[in-house]
């Protein structure tokens, strides 16, 4: 029997999974902080669990820009880009340890917040295949805590971060490299053994090659090239665009062209722009799902040109 005037109002339910089909595998997850810790968010060895309500592994978010006349109705739309995005995840930190297992368990974790530090979300499918994004932290961990963690040993946080560069990339790029031929000595010498003479080799004064690399992502990619000396010169075509380096590279010279957007750059041993000194600036993309051509041409002997494509995604899972 109840009261007058009681109302009476029925907690929501939370629906259960559904259940499991056997051979059926989930996604692994983990963190990899900018010290080089990781922390597994799939299973307990790390001792954090992820809880539902998880965002920043679906869609990336899309800033519209349209036209709007004064009498004329709706609107033209100009163009679109995609946004930052912003990553959720809400944790139990917990420790099966004393109280002090726990406090030390909570501060290591927490150093590796650092908003000036860069760290790695990762996934991994099933099959083996990974994806990760760069993101870094922007708040979590000045939520009220529902009972003293370190009597407990337990307490739940929610982490926000931020992806500036909003897609999931392949953690193993496209690649393909290239060798030019070593001296072929006479009278032995060189790598044949001792010299029975003056020292006397031959080797091609240009090597050329062509093959083609793959863009299996959402969205365009850019090559990084890669190039060891030594070498005299060489040249770099994406589908009949050609970079130019026209300066030599000692053996102690690696040289390294990012023709991505956020850098565009020729760095030479890490320290030195080269930019201004290529001869000619064809940064090419990939466009998603295609399959273009490379062409290298280097002259001199013993360098090594190698190029890297990351394949960029929507979606992380």
């Amino acid at each position: 029997m109840s009261l007058p005037g009681t109302i009476f109002v029925q907690a929501p339910v939370i629906p259960e999974p559904p259940p499991v089909d056997p051979g059926r595998e989930g996604v692994g997850i983990w963190l990899e902080a900018w010290d080089g810790s990781t922390w597994r968010l799939d299973s307990e060895e790390s001792g954090l669990v992820l809880m539902r309500g998880a965002r920043g592994f679906g869609m990336v978010s899309v800033e519209h820009y349209r036209d709007v006349h004064a009498v004329l109705p709706g609107s033209r739309w100009r163009d679109a880009r995609v946004t930052d995005r912003e990553v959720f995840l809400p944790i139990y930190l917990y420790s099966d340890g004393t109280s002090r297992d726990w406090q030390e368990h909570n501060r290591r974790f927490w150093k590796t917040m650092r908003t000036r530090k860069d760290a790695w979300l990762y996934v991994m499918w099933p099959d083996g295949t990974q994806r990760r994004i760069r993101i870094r932290y922007e708040k979590g961990g000045e939520e009220a805590f529902e009972m003293d963690p370190v009597f407990y040993g337990w307490a739940k946080y929610g982490l926000y971060f931020t992806a500036e560069q909003p897609y999931w990339e392949d953690v193993v790029p496209q690649s393909q490299e290239w060798g030019t031929s070593e001296p072929v000595y006479f009278f032995g010498g060189g790598t044949e053994g001792p010299a029975l003479g003056p020292p006397f080799g031959i080797a091609a004064p240009s090597t050329a090659g062509t093959t083609s690399i793959s863009n299996p992502g959402d969205v365009e990619a850019w090559p990084v090239w890669t190039i060891t000396g030594p070498m005299t010169s060489c040249e770099l075509g994406v589908e009949g665009q050609t970079i130019e380096v026209p300066f030599a590279l000692s053996s102690d010279d690696v040289l390294v062209i990012d023709t991505r957007p956020t850098a565009q750059t020729a760095m030479l041993n890490g320290t030195v722009d080269k930019t201004p000194d290529l001869g000619s600036f064809g940064f090419a993309q990939v466009e998603p799902g295609d399959d273009v051509e490379l062409t290298v041409l280097t002259t001199g002997t013993g360098g090594l040109v190698k190029v890297e494509l990351t394949p960029l995604y929507e979606w992380g899972i």
